[in-house]
């Protein structure tokens, strides 16, 4: 039997407005008013200050807080919110190269909501961390990116107690918390801070942690390497932990790979489940390898580049030392952020490979932790 349509008197109504909508239209721009639009609103400055995208930093103050580790402090150009723990990039022309590395906020977040000021600490370990600490000069300015990463209390996910592992440089991040838990823009959980160095003099901000430990939800534990009265000697182990540390918690570690493997041991021994331990990946640094070099050729929108690509280093390293900007935030194959399209050629991806199943379908990679095997021919999006 055929279908027979019905006509609905809603829907010849719905064809007269139709036929309405020019004239509508028109009518109600001539009436409308002629005064400009607001050129910001409450909804677009608050996006500005959750979302800045790049800022000016200019370098306000350099000191050193242990041995080899040295805080700096920039005014930023824009107001700044994030979760401590978070980490920004700091990019600046190094010679001939253009390099940025990340590293994690010291600072709280009302300095960098308030203040715009907003507070690095680095240890000299590498290129840019020397270049930092032996060259940078105050009123330098530098690019900074970010803020980025997930190294923040989560109360959905995380319990209300956080144990802190913290190995040299890693204290950075737990400052933060330290602070922003003080100073009340963070709440909802206890820090118990377990800090390991060789020996005393290398405990970094020692009076200021000393006195943040006695807020009643802080507490810090230091472990030193060498023997001192008053300290526990040795390694933040499960003995440590299972003297000083509280029966449930959620576990963050920021320090040397070594380091984070062996807490991961020990926490484990503990009964801890994966869920509850959270470490801060580290930046893939050179591989030993044959010293050979390859022709690395990058497609940017319309432009072409041809630059030499050593298998010692990733391919992030080879773009930054030829001075092409590419995209970069936590160089250790986890973010996502530098993905790259391989054209053709051969690499190998250190540290695992972390890449989303799409990307790795359609042949993406991220050039901050692979190496060249062969000539490569890639396409990068531009650094915005």
């Amino acid at each position: 039997m055929a279908y027979k349509f019905k006509r609905q008197i809603f829907s010849f109504l719905d064809l007269i407005r139709f036929t309405k909508i020019v004239p509508n239209r028109k009518k109600m721009l001539e009436e409308g008013s002629s005064a400009p639009l607001p050129a910001t609103d409450d909804v677009t400055e608050t996006m500005k200050v959750l979302h800045p995208g790049h800022m000016k930093g200019t370098l306000l103050e350099k000191k050193e807080v242990a041995p080899g580790f040295y805080s700096f402090l920039f005014a930023i150009d824009k107001p700044l919110f994030f979760e401590s723990g978070s980490y920004v990039t700091l990019g600046h022309e190094v010679g001939t190269s253009y390099v940025t590395r990340p590293y994690a906020i010291a600072s709280s977040p009302f300095d960098a909501l308030r203040e715009k000021r907003i507070e690095l600490m680095i240890k000299k370990a590498g290129f840019f961390s020397t270049y930092m600490i032996e060259e940078a000069k105050v009123a330098d300015v530098f690019d900074i990116h970010g803020p980025f990463g997930d190294f923040s209390h989560e109360s959905l996910r995380d319990h209300d107690d956080v144990v802190a592992l913290a190995g040299g440089s890693g204290i950075a991040p737990f400052i933060s918390m330290a602070r922003s838990l003080h100073e009340g823009s963070s709440s909802g959980y206890r820090l118990h801070i377990f800090y390991g160095t060789k020996t005393l003099k290398d405990i970094a901000c020692k009076d200021e942690l000393d006195a943040l430990s006695k807020e009643p939800n802080i507490d810090v534990t230091y472990v030193l390497e060498e023997k001192t009265e008053g300290y526990p000697q040795g390694y933040i182990d499960r003995k440590i932990l299972a003297e000083k540390a509280p029966k449930t918690f959620t576990a963050f570690i920021s320090g040397p790979n070594q380091m984070i493997a062996f807490a991961r041991e020990e926490l484990a021994a503990l009964g801890l489940e994966a869920k509850d331990i959270i470490a801060e990946p580290n930046p893939i640094r050179d591989r030993p390898s044959e010293g050979k070099s390859y022709k690395l050729t990058v497609h940017i929108q319309d432009k072409v580049y041809e630059v030499e690509a050593k298998d010692t280093e990733t391919v992030l390293v080879a773009l930054e030392r030829a001075a092409i900007k590419a995209p970069s935030a936590c160089r250790a194959g986890g973010c996502g952020y530098c993905h790259a399209r391989l054209i053709k050629g051969k690499f190998t991806i250190w540290g695992g490979d972390k890449r989303r199943l799409a990307d790795a379908k359609f042949g993406y990679f991220h050039p901050c932790v692979s190496f060249p095997d062969s000539d490569l021919e890639i396409e990068v999006p531009p650094a915005k």
